[in-house]
């Protein structure tokens, strides 16, 4: 039975005779119901399910980060971030498990950054230290870097929060029921039209040499409230004592700030 939401002639939502109503994007939309329906349950089709459920859980696992990654791109596909995301990393999903080095997590055409190895010390500070324009594109200073962070064991997405892509680095904690556990690091740019760059995979950094996906270093940091986890909730970001890191960003040369327009367009700060 179908629940109507918005009057007599306003959208509704369920089944009304052979038509199914729905909201998507704010806008109410209704699609044919389906006559026939053929479920063999062969072994080859659970297969494939177990794969398509695998690939829909990890996007909403990881919609934190293709909110801002996807958005742009996924509008103008006419699809959601998640739809997507499944639509760009099938080929990540096999029956021997997850290739989370090759799946992408943004996609777009602004000027990337080139990130280093990312290092988490005692404390559960992941830190990643990046050059700003590497391609020598055109690009803006003020660009928002961002870098994602996932537990698979425990589900759980954290992302940094925005910073300068002058700043050259990226701080932020993560949950201390994450020490010693496997975690996966994907780094991307957005600039001010909400536009992303493709993202990349980070590798981590044991002692700044041996990679490995543990949480290791030692250095002391202050906590704020910059970093957000999984869809809504939200963990502390980091501020170094001492000025030994400026989480925030600050000027280290002595570019022009111009409003660029990615990797194509004008303005250009290509330092």
């Amino acid at each position: 039975m179908a629940k109507q939401t918005s009057g007599i002639l306003g959208g509704f939502c369920g089944t009304v005779g052979p038509v199914i109503g729905y909201q998507w994007r704010g806008r109410w939309c209704m699609r044919a119901r389906p006559r026939f329906v053929t479920n063999p349950r062969t072994e080859a089709q659970q297969a494939h399910r177990m794969l398509f459920r695998d690939m829909v859980q990890t996007a909403g696992r990881l919609n934190g980060a293709l909110r801002y990654g996807l958005r742009q791109a996924s509008l103008e596909q006419g699809l959601t971030e998640g739809n997507l995301f499944v639509k760009m990393n099938k080929q990540c999903f096999t029956a021997q498990g997850i290739d989370y080095a090759g799946m992408a997590l943004s996609t777009g055409p602004v000027a990337p950054v080139a990130f280093g190895a990312a290092t988490v010390d005692a404390q559960g500070v992941l830190r990643v230290e990046f050059e700003k324009n590497p391609l020598r594109l055109r690009a803006d200073s003020d660009d928002s870097v961002r870098v994602a962070v996932y537990c698979p064991e425990l589900k759980e997405l954290v992302v940094s929060a925005s910073t300068a892509r002058r700043a050259k680095r990226v701080a932020l904690a993560l949950p201390d029921a994450w020490a010693a556990k496997e975690i996966h690091v994907w780094g991307f740019v957005q600039d001010y039209q909400q536009r992303a760059s493709e993202s990349q995979y980070i590798t981590l950094a044991t002692d700044g040499e041996a990679e490995d996906n543990h949480l290791n270093e030692d250095i002391d940091y202050e906590k704020n409230s910059s970093v957000y986890s999984g869809r809504d909730s939200v963990h502390g970001g980091m501020e170094p004592k001492g000025g030994r890191l400026d989480v925030e960003g600050r000027r280290e040369d002595g570019d022009a700030d111009t409003r660029g327009r990615g990797a194509g367009g004008s303005g250009a700060d290509t330092q």
